[in-house]
């Protein structure tokens, strides 16, 4: 059993979006957690009036403390029931076989402790634009370059784009043994997860892309990676005089 957990924040234009994707997965075995961070738009309104005509799918509502994302999604996952936990944004969505393709990675792989399922950016505004997204999807002929693979720590330093919150997927027991999201984090808190994780296991990388990472809304901003530095903590044997990444050209703007 899947438990999918959405921290919602001010999502009121996104949350049914993402909450209609979850809805219409093929595999069936999965519970819905909302766990509401103190928003103050009418996004958990909407979920509630969601919730009550929603009848074939378990869905969970839950508060916060408005401490961040972070301490949202451990709420979710202290209360969750099934044996992996699946992460989506309230802003993202998936295609109906997302959950699908992970169960089969969690067969072929052997109950893998992290799972990442590949991912695609798309303006995605209303259900029209999620039904075209979902359709080219499905139609897609993948290459050789999207087979399913077990990769690491290092796969991650080199290219650390692999990993999309809303394409993430870990089993419980793996993620209370290094301690969930650091809580009060309000940066990087997903790379610092993650870094952990793979500190601990390797991480199995889907063949599909099926989550969809939403930039209908994103407001313009610039940011430092956090990334190279995080490197230097985890990676055995890495110099900690200089980043392992290249260093993106804007951050001589700061």
């Amino acid at each position: 059993m899947f438990s999918v957990i959405i921290p919602l924040k001010d999502k009121e234009k996104t949350i049914l979006l993402s909450l209609k994707s979850i809805q219409a997965q093929s595999y069936k075995d999965f519970e819905i957690i909302v766990v509401d961070d103190a928003g103050t738009d009418g996004g958990l309104a909407l979920v509630n009036d969601w919730r009550k005509v929603t009848t074939n799918v378990p869905v969970q509502v839950v508060r916060s403390c408005g401490q961040g994302v972070s301490a949202a999604r451990n709420t979710g996952a202290n209360i969750a029931r099934g044996e992996y936990l699946c992460f989506c944004d309230a802003d993202d969505v998936w295609s109906a076989l997302h959950l699908k393709t992970l169960a089969q990675h969690i067969a072929k792989f052997k109950r893998p402790g992290f799972l990442v399922a590949r991912h695609v950016k798309a303006h995605v505004a209303s259900d029209a634009d999620v039904y075209e997204v979902q359709k080219k999807l499905e139609g897609k002929k993948f290459s050789s370059q999207h087979r399913a693979k077990t990769v690491g720590l290092r796969d991650y330093a080199i290219n650390h784009r692999l990993i999309h919150t809303s394409a993430t997927c870990v089993r419980i027991d793996v993620f209370n043994e290094v301690g969930g999201f650091v809580d009060g984090a309000r940066k990087s808190q997903d790379i610092s997860l993650w870094l952990k994780l793979l500190s601990t296991t390797n991480f199995c990388v889907t063949d599909k892309i099926t989550s969809i990472k939403n930039t209908a809304f994103d407001g313009f901003a610039i940011r430092r990676s956090a990334v190279p530095y995080f490197f230097q903590e985890y990676l055995p044997g890495s110099s900690c005089n200089k980043p392992l990444l290249p260093t993106p050209f804007w951050l001589g703007m700061f």
